[in-house]
């Protein structure tokens, strides 16, 4: 009996801290929503901080955001390779929009040997 009332009270306690975690944790939709602002401010570097921030734990669409600040320059220095890189990263796991940049570079050969 009190066996199961201390494991109810272990399990309540696990459940409230893992809700308190999941409220603090922002939103991938709101992370984006975020660094799409820094962008419409010019703070290009904020909005890279961001798109890091989403980047490493595999985000497809921070990756894909992050190459696109490599490809521009914006916020960090210019760097085709790297956007390639980040496409083909984002392309892995299946975001369209990052294979179509991907197949860009290997065309154009910028950032890719060209293949055509």
């Amino acid at each position: 009996m009190v066996r199961t009332a201390f494991l109810s009270s272990v399990a309540a306690i696990i459940i409230a801290s893992m809700s308190l975690a999941f409220a603090r944790a922002e939103s991938e939709a709101d992370a984006l929503n975020r660094a799409a602002s820094a962008n419409k401010k010019r703070d290009f570097t904020a909005a890279v901080d961001i798109y890091v921030g989403l980047d490493e734990p595999g985000s497809p669409a921070g990756s894909r955001f992050l190459g696109l600040m490599y490809w521009a320059g914006a916020g960090v220095e210019k760097d085709h390779a790297r956007a390639c890189d980040l496409y083909d990263k984002a392309a892995r796991v299946g975001d369209a929009l990052a294979t179509e940049l991907l197949g860009d570079c290997y065309f154009n050969g910028d950032g890719r040997v060209a293949t055509i």
